[in-house]
């Protein structure tokens, strides 16, 4: 949160490969801007109130036909059951910040149609509210993101990098129980702490993976 207010200015791209939880960190972050909303309303829009962040799936949004201000609008009265004009005038006058997660879902194809046009709009979002905050996740990262025409204005950009060896170890470790789960492992730690073959590392690299190994081990499969 720190970060994202200072260094970020409010307006963050966060990338990086399925996976290395991207949407997990955008939800701390929310989670945290809701918790210093409490502590002090007024600290992250002046005089006129808090901004309140909100988790939106850009897959949705279509917008060759409507543009963010109204979908985000109609997504946020129907997620909470809300009037569409109250809505309307809480993202108008600023009293929102939209995540936006999944820019590189938006398309089935190679074309990126709606992702361009989607970047195009959220840019003239933010040449109309010159303060205002916004964070949006590409799940397939820089790969994607950086064949777009355009790139989110004047936001900072940072990739969310995939677990290292040490870290997958560690984590093991943390949740070896008794010998007999450090036995079912011990074939895993020799690769990672020898081998210089990246297979383990890459089927383990990311939070879901690692944990999904975890449980599975637990309830019987081995590793």
């Amino acid at each position: 949160m720190d970060y994202y207010n200072r260094d970020a200015s409010g307006r963050l791209v966060i990338l990086g490969r399925p996976g290395v939880g991207k949407t997990v960190l955008a939800v701390r972050l929310a989670v945290d801007l809701l918790r210093n909303i409490n502590v002090n309303k007024h600290e992250f829009h002046g005089t006129s109130g808090p901004r309140v962040p909100v988790l939106l799936q850009l897959g949705s949004w279509d917008p060759s036909e409507t543009s963010l201000t109204e979908w985000m609008s109609r997504e946020i009265s129907k997620r909470f059951n809300l009037s569409s004009k109250i809505t309307l005038q809480l993202v108008s006058e600023g009293w929102i910040t939209p995540i936006l997660d999944g820019l590189d879902e938006m398309d089935f194809s190679n074309e990126k149609r709606r992702a361009i046009k989607a970047v195009e709009l959220i840019n003239d979002y933010i040449a109309e509210k010159t303060d205002s905050s916004i964070v949006v996740i590409c799940r397939s990262g820089p790969s994607y993101y950086d064949k777009l025409i355009r790139k989110v204005r004047n936001a900072s950009e940072i990739i969310v990098q995939p677990l290292g060896r040490s870290q997958i170890v560690d984590y093991l470790e943390l949740q070896c129980q008794d010998e007999d789960d450090f036995y079912d492992w011990k074939p895993v730690f020799n690769d990672l702490e020898e081998s210089q073959n990246d297979y383990l590392v890459n089927a383990l690299g990311t939070p879901w993976r690692l944990t999904a190994a975890v449980a599975f081990q637990r309830g019987g499969g081995g590793s």
